[in-house]
C-alpha cells in the first residue's frame, strides 16, 4: 500500500512525533486516560477562582435510568479559561441578525424550549428585535469560559465558543418522562407529556475539551486547529474518524504517525486514508 503521508503534507497537514503541552486547540485521543490526563494538565494551569456545579439526582430511577445517566459526572469544576465542550442541544428565541454575536442578553425573557426531553429554561433577547426559533447551541460546541454567575438561582457559565458567538450554559434538569414535541402555527416548539417522570437529574452539561476522545468527534465538523495522537488509537477506524472530522487540513497535526513499527509508518498500517481527505484533493 503507497503511504498516504506524501499526500497529507502536499495537503498542509503537520506531523510531529511527540505532543507539548500548551496546544492551542483541540487535541483527539484515543483512550480516556490521555484526554483526562492532558485535560488536567492544561486545567491546572489556570489560577482563578474554581467554581463546583455539583450534580443533583432525586426522585427514584429506574436502571434504564440508571445506566443512561451513568456518564454524568458527580460534580464539574470550572475556571474561567477553561476550555470546554457542551454536551446538550438548546433550542431558543433568537435574534435573527447575522451580525449579532450574543445569543444571550439580559435586556429581556423568552421562555423556551431545550432539547425535546422536556426541560425549560429562559434565553435573553431584545424586546425590539425581530425574533426566530433557532436551535442556540449544539451538542458538540466548544470553546472558552469567559464568564461564571448566577441568575435566578440557576448557575451558568457562558462560552466564549469557537465560531466567536457567546453562549450562556445553565444547569440542566433531565427526567425520565416520556414526551414528543410539536411545532405549532407559530413556530413555536411544544413540548406533550405522554408519561409523568419520577426521576431527575439537574447538571451542568459542559466538558473540560482541551482534549477530546475520538468517539466524541463522530458527527462534528471541527474548523479550528486540531491534533489528532495517531500513537493513542486502537485501530483504523478511530484514525479514520478523527482526521475527516477536520475541515481544513491546515489546521490538522498528525502526531506519532511517522513513528515506524514493523516496517512500517503508524498511519501505515493505522488507517487508509484516502476517503478521509478525498475533500482536500
Amino acid at each position: 500500500m503507497r503511504s498516504a503521508i506524501p499526500h497529507l503534507k502536499a495537503a498542509g497537514v503537520t506531523f510531529v512525533y511527540q505532543a507539548t503541552t500548551g496546544f492551542q486547540g483541540t487535541t483527539i485521543t484515543g483512550t480516556k486516560v490521555t484526554m483526562e490526563r492532558l485535560n488536567k494538565i492544561e486545567y491546572d494551569k489556570l489560577s482563578g477562582e474554581e467554581t463546583v456545579f455539583t450534580t443533583v439526582r432525586t426522585g427514584h430511577p429506574s436502571e434504564t435510568d440508571l445506566l443512561e445517566w451513568e456518564n454524568i459526572p458527580a460534580s464539574v469544576e470550572i475556571k474561567v479559561g477553561t476550555r470546554v465542550m457542551v454536551l446538550r442541544n438548546l433550542y431558543g428565541m433568537k435574534s435573527v441578525d447575522p451580525t449579532k454575536k450574543v445569543d444571550t442578553d439580559a435586556a429581556d425573557y423568552q421562555q423556551v424550549l431545550f432539547n425535546p426531553d422536556g426541560s425549560t429554561g429562559v434565553v435573553s433577547t431584545k424586546k425590539d428585535e425581530y425574533l426566530g426559533h433557532a436551535l442556540l447551541q449544539t451538542n458538540g460546541d466548544t470553546g472558552v469560559v469567559t464568564a461564571i454567575g448566577e441568575e435566578a438561582g440557576k448557575k451558568y457559565v457562558e462560552i466564549l465558543r469557537d465560531d466567536q458567538a457567546i453562549i450562556r450554559v445553565y444547569e440542566f434538569k433531565i427526567d425520565n418522562g416520556k414526551y414528543h414535541t410539536e411545532l405549532g402555527e407559530d413556530g413555536e416548539r411544544e413540548r406533550i407529556v405522554d408519561e409523568e417522570p419520577t426521576a431527575w437529574v439537574t447538571y451542568l452539561p459542559v466538558r473540560k475539551a482541551w482534549a477530546i476522545n475520538a468517539h466524541k468527534v463522530q458527527g462534528l465538523t471541527i474548523e479550528h486547529p486540531t491534533r489528532v495522537l495517531v500513537w493513542d488509537m486502537f485501530g483504523p477506524a478511530m484514525v479514520y474518524v478523527s482526521i475527516s472530522r477536520v475541515k481544513n487540513p491546515k489546521h490538522l497535526t498528525l502526531v506519532g504517525a511517522e513513528e515506524v513499527i514493523n516496517g512500517a509508518t503508524r498511519i501505515h498500517w493505522k488507517t487508509k486514508v484516502a476517503d478521509a481527505v478525498g475533500e482536500w484533493k
